[in-house]
Order: C-alpha cells, then sequence, then structure tokens
C-alpha cells in the first residue's frame, strides 16, 4: 500500500468537548479518561506517584474528608477516591516495571479495597474493569 503525502491523519482521543469536573477533587478535568477515570492532570499524577509510594497515608478525619472542598487535600481520602472511582493499575503499567512490582501494587490496592469495605465504602459500578 502506498501512502499518498497529501494523506492526512487523524488522531482519535479520548476527549470531551466541553469542561467536566474531576471524579476525584472536582477541579475542571482535563478532558481525557486516565486510567478509566474522568479526571484533572493533578489527580493522574497523584494516583501514580501513591501507588510507587514506599509511605502509606493516613487521614487525621477518620477518612471523612470533602475533596471537593478542602484547599489542602488529605492524601489518604484522595488516595481513596482514586481506588473507589475505579482508577486501573493495568493502565499504567509499563515495561519497566516489573510483575514483582505491579503484583506489590495490585496487592497494596486490595488491601486497601477490603478496609474501605469494612467501612461501607465501595467502588464504584460504571468502572467495570478495575484490574
Amino acid at each position: 500500500m502506498e501512502i499518498n503525502k497529501n494523506t492526512k491523519f487523524h488522531l482519535v482521543k479520548k476527549n470531551i468537548s466541553v469542561p467536566t469536573r474531576c471524579c476525584i477533587c472536582g477541579n475542571i478535568a482535563s478532558g481525557f479518561i486516565y486510567y478509566n477515570v474522568m479526571c484533572c492532570d493533578g489527580c493522574k499524577h497523584f494516583f501514580r506517584r501513591s501507588l510507587n509510594a514506599q509511605e502509606l497515608f493516613k487521614c487525621k478525619s477518620d477518612g471523612n474528608c470533602d475533596l471537593m472542598k478542602a484547599s489542602n487535600k488529605c492524601k489518604s481520602c484522595r488516595f481513596d477516591k482514586c481506588i473507589l472511582m475505579g482508577m486501573n493499575i493495568q493502565k499504567i503499567r509499563n515495561p519497566q516495571q516489573s510483575t514483582i512490582s505491579f503484583w506489590k501494587i495490585r496487592s497494596k490496592i486490595e488491601e486497601r479495597l477490603g478496609e474501605l469495605c469494612l467501612v461501607g465504602k465501595y467502588v464504584e459500578v460504571k468502572n467495570k474493569s478495575f484490574f
């Protein structure tokens, strides 16, 4: 197949034409779906960094922070909301990440999900492909 120089290629983007809100923090979303969730760039990067962090976040308000109103966002509640909205860790996996590291991260999320379920918080049903 020969490609003509005048042929124009169009990239297909997961872009929404109207501004919408981030499902995690309520800020204006970038218009793209990251890790299966409509979110802002800040929450996208926060989720990725949190998965690689060695520390576990602890909420000072027993996990009841309102992320939509807080200017200083609680890292623990923000990470929990990322999980509960169904952010998909498989979308993060890259060739440099080892299989052991991937399973460690998955285990960390499954453990946290179990803790959240015990207090009555569950994953949003609309995001079916969590793992």
